[in-house]
């Protein structure tokens, strides 16, 4: 028999905000009562823990705590994610009109807020609009040049990430594509550029860009601030 006292372990996922995302509580071993665990014994047992199919911030954070001893949590891991699409329903703001592969349109982009410092992300916002449909998982590259032309930061993965990936999406919609990139430890501060550009994976062919015999398109600049 169960006693009140007994762990009864959960695992908790949030957002960098403390925000859950998921979560989960079991017995920590299913079939065997802590009052018989041997005192120096280690029983691992996997614990399943199911993540919603939503676009995921840049980083989280996995906890576990006791739920009913009302214990503190304990941080298990930090997590750096890919990022991932969401549909756009609201008007935007049509800035751009970047036709990559005769398929996607880039119609804007936006940053996450400074200030940018060594080892924090900086997201990458993509606005999207289908102007055919793509059969194909294209990979999409961020890339972070320093002056001399150097890449200091790179992500790259399928557009749309895993869950919406680009084969999903249909003609007319505007998608957001979230790019978390992380900012190298002892990155020197000054001026950086961000750029991307489309490849097919494996062959790593670039895809075209109309109107330029480029395939590398800057977005902007950004301003990493020194360590504090």
């Amino acid at each position: 028999a169960r006693s009140m006292s007994d762990p009864y372990l959960q695992l908790i996922l949030e957002d960098e905000h403390g925000n859950v995302i998921a979560s989960k509580s079991r017995w920590p071993v299913p079939s065997l009562s802590p009052d018989s665990w041997s005192q120096d014994g280690i029983y691992p047992v996997p614990m399943n823990l199911y993540i919603p199919g939503i676009e995921l911030p840049g980083s989280v954070v996995l906890k576990a705590r006791a739920e009913n001893l009302e214990s503190d949590p304990v941080i298990i891991k930090d997590f750096q994610t890919i990022g991932g699409a969401t549909a756009v329903h609201d008007d935007i703001s049509q800035t751009l009109n970047v036709l990559f592969n005769n398929e996607l349109v880039l119609r804007d982009f936006e940053f996450s807020d400074e200030p940018f410092r060594p080892g924090n992300l900086v997201i990458v916002n993509l606005f999207w609009q289908v102007d055919q449909v793509s059969e194909t998982p294209h990979t999409l590259f961020v890339h972070l040049v320093n002056e001399s032309g150097e890449i200091v930061a790179q992500l790259d993965r399928p557009i749309g990430g895993t869950v919406t990936p680009v084969t999903t999406w249909e003609q007319g919609q505007i998608w957001r594509d979230s790019y978390p990139l992380l900012l190298p430890e002892g990155l020197p501060e000054g001026s950086y550029t961000v750029r991307i550009g489309m490849y097919d994976w494996p062959s790593t062919e670039p895809l075209p860009i109309k109107g330029t015999d480029q395939n590398i398109w800057q977005l902007d600049t950004i301003e990493v601030a020194s360590e504090e």
